[in-house]
């Protein structure tokens, strides 16, 4: 069985907090979907089990599988995609949530996210938490968003926050394109911006630059993971010819 700690509260501090697990590690991705129906979350679970167990059908032996595919194979990226190959990055912090209308099964659901995260992504810190308010009613009876956001009521909104080497790439290319900026290739354009306001002044820049390239060697996936490629030849040549 697995034991996880329950709370009945969690203050927005105490939630930001949870997702950085230090100072350096700043990226946070955000993968989601929208459903009418939670049963995704079942296979490989605790709860799928129990439920098998307490069912008077007698049916064959599943194959037994790991809880949590719907985090590969169910969610949309609203981040960096790369391919959701979520089971072969280094996870900092995962953080799911489950935002819904009352449901007498939703704690059910937390559990399978709980497994699902520990068992099968085994994160330094995971957290889960559900809010038993739907997207449709946060968004009418007043509320400025509802003019917009025409959302159904028997929709569930299922979102995962993760703090890991998946945010690599967006780290890599912000860094490599500020890297290009600050070139002598481009030194004509950056004293022109510089000189009339636009950018700031040079030393300012290259702060900023080592401050990316830190970053970016903070989410490099392990190595021998084969998740990153050295493909332009100079993405890790730190030197500004």
């Amino acid at each position: 069985s697995h034991h996880f700690h329950n709370s009945s509260r969690l203050s927005f501090g105490e939630f930001l907090a949870s997702l950085k697990p230090s100072p350096c590690h700043e990226l946070v991705g955000l993968d989601f979907t929208t459903t009418t129906d939670l049963s995704f979350l079942l296979p490989g679970t605790s709860i799928e089990q129990r439920k098998e167990q307490q069912s008077n059908h007698h049916t064959a032996r599943k194959q037994q599988v790991l809880p949590g595919e719907w985090m590969e194979t169910k969610l949309n990226s609203l981040s960096t995609d790369d391919g959701n190959r979520c089971s072969e990055q280094t996870h900092w912090t995962l953080s799911t949530s489950i935002r819904s209308t009352t449901n007498p099964s939703l704690r059910d659901y937390l559990e399978c996210t709980r497994e699902s995260m520990g068992i099968r992504f085994r994160p330094i810190v995971s957290m889960s938490t559900i809010l038993d308010q739907s997207i449709h009613e946060l968004t009418t009876e007043g509320y400025a968003a509802g003019a917009y956001w025409k959302a159904d009521p028997k929709d569930n909104v299922v979102s995962l926050l993760s703090n890991s080497t998946k945010s690599y790439p967006y780290a890599k290319c912000i860094a490599y394109d500020l890297k290009q900026g600050l070139s002598h290739r481009f030194k004509t354009f950056f004293n022109r911006d510089v000189m009339n306001g636009i950018l700031p002044e040079t030393e300012d820049c290259e702060d900023a630059l080592e401050y990316c390239l830190s970053l970016r060697d903070t989410y490099q996936p392990p190595d021998g993971s084969d998740l990153y490629e050295d493909e332009e030849g100079v993405y890790f040549d730190d030197g500004m010819a």
